[in-house]
């Protein structure tokens, strides 16, 4: 199995997704910058959950859902 292949969840709806087709987000505090935590989520979720004046990178993304 490749990491590809991993099922992961979309941490705004819950539901799986293949880790290859998943959006990765990345958390950390300005303050501690060396703990990092990795959420993933569906492009279409993250894009729902992002106000309409933050730019996105997922415009350009081909969204494999």
């Amino acid at each position: 199995m490749t990491p590809e292949d991993l099922n992961v969840s979309c941490c705004f709806c819950g539901q799986g997704l293949l880790y290859k087709d998943a959006a990765e987000v990345s958390v950390c505090l300005t303050s501690n910058i060396e703990e990092v935590q990795g959420l993933y989520a569906h492009t279409s979720c993250f894009d729902k959950a992002l106000h309409e004046s933050v730019p996105r990178l997922l415009d350009n993304l081909t969204n494999a859902e």
